[in-house]
């Protein structure tokens, strides 16, 4: 079972995406995001990031870019799910 860290701005939706995540078996993480939690994932980061484009896109790709910008999570998988193809 592989840990995820599922990032999503709308916190119902969060619940439900995390719920069919759990059904495909892996063990997610979410919650509001603030400086400390960012630097609390640079430390000890998941086995992978699932960011959500369907609200905020542009800061979901922001987020992708600071994780790629530090050594511990420069080499974890990040996945884009919902908005604009």
């Amino acid at each position: 079972m592989s840990t995820v860290y599922l990032i999503h701005w709308h916190e119902a939706e969060a619940r439900e995406k995390a719920r069919v995540l759990k059904a495909c078996g892996h063990e997610v993480m979410f919650e509001r995001l603030d400086q400390s939690k960012l630097r609390e994932l640079r430390q000890a980061p998941p086995e992978a990031f699932v960011i959500d484009l369907s609200r905020l896109p542009a800061q979901g790709l922001d987020l992708a870019l600071n994780f790629r910008q530090y050594k511990n999570t420069r080499q974890v998988p990040i996945v884009f799910v919902g908005g604009a193809p």
